[in-house]
């Protein structure tokens, strides 16, 4: 498995990360479900519940809230690290 450090990205012509890295950092921080099989992506995950809300019970439903505010939480990090790369890549 790779470490967080291994998926920074060095090269300003590559997106920041891509989906494959990200759902490694979510399950390497609990956040994604590490015992499915098919290593479906969080995205995966929220479009299966919507589609079949039917089989998901107030609980889980929470459950999948709360990971989301928990991801919430890094999109201003998240912002300010694309502004930064992208900055750099214009003076560069």
């Amino acid at each position: 498995m790779a470490t967080p450090a291994e998926l920074v990205n060095t090269d300003p012509s590559r997106p920041t990360l891509d989906q494959g890295e990200l759902d490694l950092l979510l399950r390497m921080n609990g956040l994604l479900d590490e015992s499915t099989s098919d290593r479906r992506s969080l995205v995966d995950e929220i479009k299966i519940a919507i589609l079949d809300s039917g089989k998901l019970n107030l609980r889980e439903w929470r459950s999948l809230r709360e990971r989301l505010a928990e991801i919430e939480l890094l999109i201003p990090t998240i912002d300010t690290i694309i502004k930064l790369k992208s900055e750099r890549g214009k003076a560069g």
